[in-house]
């Protein structure tokens, strides 16, 4: 099922199981506004790499802001 709200993704290099291409994710989320593929990282990247993921947080609402789209109700 497809959904339509501003969609983020940060894909760590070494996670198997949630690490989907750029093609398969806009398939089920078409405003997509944010891909990263991260070089490092795995499962629990929120831990391994806080700054990274924090700076993508912010690159990831810059663009929503820019778009009109994070708080609009769209």
């Amino acid at each position: 099922v497809a959904f339509k709200v501003p969609t983020g993704c940060l894909v760590p290099r070494w996670e198997q199981f949630i690490g989907q291409p750029k093609s398969i994710v806009k398939d089920t989320s078409p405003n997509l506004i944010s891909y990263t593929y991260a070089e490092d990282g795995g499962h629990f990247f929120a831990l391994e790499h806080p700054d990274i993921l924090a700076k993508d947080f912010v690159k990831f609402s810059k663009i929503a802001e820019g778009n009109g789209d994070l708080f609009s109700g769209k």
